[in-house]
Parts: structure tokens; C-alpha cells; sequence
């Protein structure tokens, strides 16, 4: 009969709508969860910033987050994956523990070759304060005071940006 398909059809409409605001619930509940796992002071520094109105963490990497000396004073900094809000553009916002300063690479900057959209990239790691092979298409090297951030775009290209005591730069590493 008709009313037997209509009550089912409202049935399957509504079984729909359930899981899919439980699937929503969960995105939200695992995106709460994730910024839980990122040290508070550093998302206390991109709220007195301003920065959490224009920019959101991104987790479509892991880790979303690393941890390094990157300016080299012997106190650990952070370095967390972040997405432009208007642009979808992908960057990284440096936080240095000793004073909270954030600066965004990427994500509408432009940062040396990485450019202003780091959605390239698709693996990152911490490089050691060492003494760093001449890279692709230099023709020095640069002296690290800190760690640096190697990033990486798997069987392409892959860059170090390391602050140089007044700002973070690109140095190429290989394409």
C-alpha cells in the first residue's frame, strides 16, 4: 500500500539524517579531541594574535604538529600545520615559546619556493641543528641556529625553512 511506503520511506530518511549527524557529531567530537592534544599556550598565542579568526589547524597531516628548538634558544617552539580560512591555503604557523610570536608560512605568504599555498607538501619533519649538504640549485649553505623544518613533497621536491635570527627562509633541498 502507499502508506506502508510512505511510513518506510520516512523511516530510511530518517535512519539517513541519524547517521549523518552522528558521523558530523564524531567529526567535531575527533576535531576537539585533536586541538586537545595541542599545547594549550599555543593555541592561547594564536588567539592573542588574532590569528585563530583568519586561520584554523589543518590535520591532514601526521603529525599536525612539531616540536623544536627553531630559533635556537634552547627552549622548545612549535611548529603546527594551519589552513587560510577564505583561501583553503595551507601553511605553517612557527610559535617560539619564548615569547609567543607566531609567524605564518605559507597560507597566503609567500614563503621562498614552498609559495603561498603549502598544500604540496605532504611530509614534515624536524631537521637537526647540523651542518646542512648544499641543496638543489644553491650555491652555499646556510648555518643553522636551531633546528629547522624539513618539508617535503614525497618523490618531487623537499625544502628547509630555518630561521636566520630575524625571520624563517627557504633554503631548497632538492627537486
Amino acid at each position: 500500500s502507499n502508506e506502508y511506503k510512505l511510513m518506510a520511506s520516512v523511516r530510511i530518511i530518517s535512519l539517513i539524517i541519524a547517521l549523518s549527524t552522528i558521523s558530523q557529531a564524531q567529526e567535531v567530537w575527533k576535531q576537539q579531541a585533536q586541538e586537545q592534544n595541542l599545547p594549550a599556550w599555543v593555541r592561547e598565542a594564536l588567539k592573542r594574535n588574532g590569528l585563530d579568526q583568519n586561520l584554523s589547524v589543518s590535520y591532514d597531516i601526521n603529525p599536525f604538529y612539531l616540536r623544536g628548538d627553531f630559533n635556537g634558544d634552547k627552549k622548545d617552539d612549535i611548529a603546527v600545520l594551519i589552513e587560510k580560512k577564505s583561501t583553503s591555503e595551507r601553511g605553517i604557523a612557527v610559535i617560539h615559546s619564548n615569547d609567543s610570536s607566531v609567524y605564518v608560512l605559507g597560507a597566503g605568504n609567500k614563503t621562498g619556493n614552498g609559495g603561498t599555498d603549502f598544500r604540496w607538501m605532504n611530509v614534515w619533519s624536524v631537521f637537526p641543528k647540523s651542518v646542512v649538504s648544499l641543496g638543489a640549485g644553491e650555491t652555499s649553505v646556510p648555518s643553522l641556529k636551531g633546528e629547522a623544518l624539513h618539508v617535503v613533497k614525497v618523490g618531487s621536491a623537499s625544502g628547509l625553512i630555518y630561521w636566520n635570527g630575524k625571520k624563517y627562509v627557504w633554503y631548497q633541498q632538492g627537486d
